[in-house]
């Protein structure tokens, strides 16, 4: 366990993972939902007030089926990540981190939100394939529930969800989702509770999760695991593109286009746009 100079306590990834495997939910914290807190925006989600106070009113709860994950850089460990990534946090927490710190709870204990980061940030990636198994568990024989925006499409192409029992998906917007909260959460809840139910959307994700564990899902905030996966199989050195996947990484906001492979279309059981739901 990682300590704060001020005495606030982090787990690692193998902790954070771990406490998962054994049936919490996480809503993570990464510098985009500091951004927002903060007085700012994303790229892929305005400013909105009400996003901005449920995003500070869970940063403190104290659920005990619910990990509040905040990024394990905080603790200024920078000896683990790459030159890169290791320039970016100390700027960043220069900036910003006395002014995170005061939001967080003194006596709180957190979890990584660095869970889905385990390849392209680290120096040493020696335990990379452990790692990755250990993930591959939290969704080995269950029935996955994947909300994501319309052109993330995790999974496809790779064999991250190899052990799954079923997958079915949400496709929402990959823009303002928070605009479309309510018709989200109340889609996914049309699902049973014996769904896993893993979100890549944003700083949405982490309020959905949230919600959802509240109404009895095992829900995870899981962004970027299946870009993070991608470079892992590739060798990456960098975040590079990959073929068919919106990756704001690299700054890719063009519209993603290529072959979809038919599995992945028979996934999607609806698609949730501006204008309203059209079941699939």
């Amino acid at each position: 366990m990682e300590h704060f100079k001020n005495k606030l306590m982090i787990n690692n990834n193998w902790e954070t993972i771990k406490k998962i495997q054994q049936g919490m939910s996480i809503c993570r914290y990464g510098d985009g939902e500091f951004t927002i807190i903060l007085g700012g925006r994303t790229r892929l989600q305005p400013a909105d007030n009400d996003l901005v106070n449920r995003l500070k009113l869970i940063l403190k709860d104290n659920s005990q089926n619910i990990l509040i994950g905040i990024p394990e850089a905080f603790n200024e460990n920078y000896e683990k990540y790459t030159e890169k990534a290791s320039n970016f946090w100390k700027n960043y927490n220069e900036k910003n981190l006395e002014k995170i710190i005061s939001l967080l709870e003194p006596n709180k204990e957190y979890f990584s939100s660095q869970i889905t980061w385990f390849y392209t940030d680290v120096k040493n990636r020696e335990d990379c394939k452990k790692y990755v198994d250990e993930l591959k568990k939290i969704w080995e024989n269950k029935n996955l529930l994947i909300v994501e925006g319309e052109q993330t499409r995790m999974g496809l192409g790779n064999d991250l969800f190899k052990f799954a029992k079923s997958i079915k998906r949400i496709l929402c917007p990959s823009e303002n989702a928070y605009n479309s909260y309510n018709e989200i959460l109340n889609t996914c809840m049309e699902f049973s509770r014996d769904y896993l139910v893993l979100i890549a959307l944003g700083a949405t994700a982490t309020i959905l999760a949230y919600d959802l564990a509240n109404n009895g899902y095992q829900a995870l905030d899981f962004g970027h695991v299946d870009l993070e996966y991608e470079w892992y199989l590739k060798n990456a050195d960098n975040k590079i593109k990959i073929v068919n996947k919106f990756n704001k990484e690299i700054n890719d906001y063009e519209n993603i286009v290529g072959n979809i492979d038919s599995s992945y279309e028979k996934s999607i059981v609806k698609r949730i746009k501006k204008g309203g739901t059209t079941v699939c």
